[in-house]
């Protein structure tokens, strides 16, 4: 019920916001209402990587621009991959790693306030 109401106010505010623009419009401003109005709708605030450019070691540059090859070209460029020999089964438990350099306090709600106040 709530979420009913909730997005009947939002449509009722975004309907009030974008008549008042247009009532306050001049004649400067006709070409980007009409830009608005004509222009493709929006992917929703979905987070589009851009066409990527990578460089090979030979100087030529490839362009890279599915979702599947820019996901591959960041992967091999910022994760590192593990040592030779290392093998991702190898958890027996004798693993040899470095010391602590400080101890761990989990993250609480009044970290992340006091960071953003």
């Amino acid at each position: 019920m709530k979420r009913n109401l909730y997005g009947e106010m939002t449509k009722c505010i975004k309907r009030r916001y974008w008549e008042n623009f247009l009532e306050t419009i001049n004649d400067k401003m006709v070409w980007t209402t009409h830009q608005y109005m004509s222009g493709k709708p929006t992917d929703g605030g979905k987070v589009q990587v851009p066409t990527l450019k990578v460089i090979h070691a030979d100087g030529r540059v490839w362009e890279v621009e599915s979702n599947v090859e820019k996901s591959r070209v960041l992967q091999e460029t910022f994760i590192l991959k593990p040592p030779v020999g290392y093998a991702q089964d190898d958890n027996d438990g004798n693993a040899n790693y470095p010391k602590l350099k400080f101890s761990f306090m989990p993250i609480i709600d009044a970290h992340i306030w006091r960071a953003i106040a």
